[in-house]
């Protein structure tokens, strides 16, 4: 019987240290920015310009609706047209052999981005 409480004991003791070790802040996520020597283990530098152009305008839209120089309907719009890009550049990677883009297809997406910036 001693043995028996003498366990309880000890077991109940150890869930409240296990508990009280528990942390009760929830972890946070630091983002991160671009960083220029990422630069070098970029396998298609274009490709990548391409996404950072893509994240810019789309950043872009975002602070001009903050700053009402755009209004809702606007920014949907130009979101919009910054997916179709995405789109256009998803088909054509599937659609291609070498599953990547021709130096020609990046410049046409360019130039839609360019387009886009050109609206705000």
């Amino acid at each position: 019987m001693k043995c028996l409480k003498g366990g309880l004991i000890a077991m109940m003791g150890f869930s409240v240290a296990t508990s009280a070790m528990a942390q009760s802040i929830t972890p946070t996520v630091v983002h991160t920015h671009y960083v220029s020597n990422v630069q070098a283990e970029i396998k298609n530098p274009a490709f990548h310009s391409l996404h950072l152009r893509m994240r810019q305008v789309l950043e872009q839209i975002a602070k001009e609706l903050k700053s009402n120089k755009i209004n809702q309907s606007q920014a949907s719009n130009l979101q919009g047209k910054v997916k179709a890009v995405r789109i256009q550049e998803i088909s054509w990677i599937k659609s291609s052999e070498t599953r990547s883009l021709t130096s020609e297809q990046i410049t046409q997406l360019n130039q839609q981005l360019d387009t886009i910036a050109a609206e705000l």
